[in-house]
């Protein structure tokens, strides 16, 4: 041969096919993962074992491999729970046995000398001291919420009238109302009056004080309606409302408008206005609708 290895062409020829079968990919399976030497199943048996078992089986067991590489080393008293499970680990004492045992004597001996009779009645005192304190609380801000749903059940209109007028005003003009109120309430349940008889007329000229009534008719739950009376002046008339209980609120509008003039921004809450109609007392401007 011209390179100087002293081979025939023949030779040379069938070295060369030799060589280029042994480069072509053998196929698939075992054969094709021993030709690349990468490793070799029969040297290692977990790899054997991987290969031998599903898909399924095999992407769980390297998910718990994983979740073991996670979760650290287990220390001695891990290790010893998970051979004690509960109904064999160490038993829970419970409250009785500790209380039954000879260091807690004392303390039983105290709770079997208890009386009963005395532990009842300190128990129904304890009720009613908790009952007068419940009922003290509730008594508050039950009539400031009241109030607070009756001022809602105004209109809009009539409460920004409301608040432009001085609350002293507004305070004249309630006491009719609240006079009305207590009327019918001593009224109905002697004998059922006509309907004309309990009413309430207002003469009222300007429809700005026409207004301001309609709002106070709707704070007090009262049907309020303009019309002209006999003479040709604009009269104002107010009924209850049919089935409602006619009773005079705890807290009146004009307490409402104070609460509002000294709370400009708009924060006054029912729990605020219950504060200030304790605190600022005006039963002396109110006591004069009183029936005597």
């Amino acid at each position: 041969m011209p390179d100087g290895t002293g081979k025939r062409l023949s030779e040379y020829l069938m070295d060369n096919s030799l060589e280029r079968q042994t480069r072509r990919s053998p196929g698939k399976g075992k054969s094709k993962w021993d030709a690349h030497g990468g490793n070799n199943g029969n040297a290692d048996p977990d790899v054997q074992q991987l290969l031998a078992v599903g898909r399924g089986k095999r992407r769980r067991w390297l998910g718990d491999l994983v979740l073991r590489k996670m979760a650290g080393s287990l220390t001695a008293d891990a290790m010893e729970a998970l051979f004690q499970p509960v109904p064999f680990g160490e038993v829970r004492v419970s409250w009785l046995e500790q209380i039954s045992s000879p260091e807690n004597a004392a303390l039983w001996d105290m709770f079997r000398s208890i009386d009963p009779d005395k532990q009842s009645k300190v128990l129904l005192r304890w009720e009613a001291h908790i009952k007068g304190e419940r009922g003290a609380d509730e008594a508050g801000p039950g009539a400031a919420q009241q109030a607070w749903q009756r001022w809602a059940a105004v209109s809009r209109k009539a409460r920004t009238s409301l608040k432009r007028v001085s609350p002293e005003l507004v305070a004249v003009m309630e006491l009719s109302f609240l006079h009305f109120l207590e009327e019918a309430r001593l009224c109905t349940p002697c004998s059922p009056e006509p309907e004309d008889e309990t009413q309430l007329e207002l003469p009222l000229e300007e429809g700005f004080q026409r207004l301001i009534a309609h709002g106070l008719a709707a704070f007090h739950g009262l049907t309020s309606i303009s019309r002209s009376s006999e003479a040709g002046r604009a009269v104002m008339v107010c009924k209850p409302k049919s089935g409602a209980a006619t009773a005079v609120p705890q807290i009146t509008c004009t307490d409402i408008l104070f609460a509002l003039e000294d709370m400009p921004s708009g924060g006054l809450t029912a729990a605020l206005l219950g504060e200030f109609a304790a605190t600022h007392d005006r039963s002396c401007s109110e006591a004069s609708f009183v029936i005597v």
